[in-house]
Order: structure tokens, then sequence, then C-alpha cells
């Protein structure tokens, strides 16, 4: 099973890649108006994004919607073998971080007690590099996503992907989490149901 999801991985990367600036753009933009239309962005007061990297989808549009709403955004920051988000909202609560990553600087008002709270109005935007309907992921590998998810059960879940990222089925280990949902550029997929 490692070997197919460092398969998998390294064909989600190249797929990625391959998309031309044009594509990327307005691939990002459609995925973000749909997950703004639909009913887990309504259900939100706390919007849990990341800093794109290698041609992952944009989440700029719901960070300026999230401020226009009067939601609150955080952003995840490597803290060993876990990923914390911490409450950012302009480009100086930002520095480079673990792997290069653009993270929440040190200082900032951590997002864990609204997620302990108040778990079902977290809406978690999730990258990744291959997806299946089922709502199951592969990320880069460390694990990051599925430790914060065993962490935080109530939170709701929504993958970022491109159509082209979408697998019928994914190799799965016993500690993977999937996710609730996943938004493209065509659809909202919600887990199972597709």
């Amino acid at each position: 099973m490692a070997d197919s999801k460092k398969s998998l991985r390294e064909e989600g990367l190249k797929m990625r890649k391959r998309m031309t600036q044009e594509e990327w753009e307005e691939g990002s933009l459609a995925l973000q108006r749909r997950i703004l239309s639909s009913p887990l962005w309504e259900e939100s007061r706390l919007v849990l994004l990341y800093s794109p990297i290698r041609r992952e989808a944009d989440t700029e549009l719901l960070r300026e919607a999230a401020e226009r709403e009067g939601k609150k955004t955080a952003y995840p920051r490597v803290e060993g073998e876990k990923i914390r988000f911490y409450l950012a909202a302009s480009e100086e609560d930002f520095v480079s971080g673990t792997f290069g990553i653009r993270e929440p600087k040190e200082g900032l008002p951590p997002a864990g007690a609204f997620l302990k709270d108040n778990p079902e109005q977290v809406l978690v935007i999730t990258p990744g590099l291959v997806f299946s309907e089922q709502g199951d992921r592969l990320g880069y590998g460390a694990g990051y996503y599925d430790r914060f998810f065993k962490e935080h059960p109530g939170v709701l879940s929504l993958g970022a992907a491109f159509e082209r990222q979408i697998q019928k089925d994914l190799p799965v280990s016993p500690w993977d989490v999937p996710l609730q949902a996943i938004a493209t550029e065509e659809r909202l997929i919600i887990a199972g149901k597709e």
C-alpha cells in the first residue's frame, strides 16, 4: 500500500504541475465560489485555511469573504508532529515556516478555545494531492491533518481540490481520517454520496 500511495502522490503533484497559470487561477476561483455557496460555509463562524504551495488551490477569496462576513480565519503552524491553528488576518501576521510554507508568526492568538467549544461552527479547508469521492485524501504523507481531525472530531472538513485530483477510490490506512466533503471547480462532493 505504501508504494501505491507514493505513486499516487507523485501523480497528484505532476497533475497540478501540468496546470497552466490560467487553469490554476480559474479553477481556484471556481472551487472557492462553490465553497462560498455551500451549506458548510454558511454554518461556519471560524474558517481554517491554508497557505497554498505547489499549485494547491488558492484560498484568498475565502479569506476575503470571511472578513466581509465577520467570520474569523486561522492558519496552521507546524509544531512538532502537529499543526495548530492561529488567528491571522493580514500579511503582517505571517512568516516563512516549516518546509518554506507561509505560517502564522509567534504571538498570534490560538484558535484552540473556539475549536474546543464550538467545533460544529469550524470549517477546515483542507489541501491534498489526491482525493476520492468517499472523502479520502492523500497529502504529502506527514499525517498532520489526520492527527488534527482525530483531535477535533466535530469540525466540518472540506477538501479543496481540482477535478483532476479526484479518483474513484484511494488506498487507506487505519489512521487516515476521511473528509466530509470536497469542493472542486465542477461540483461539491458530499463524501460517499457522489
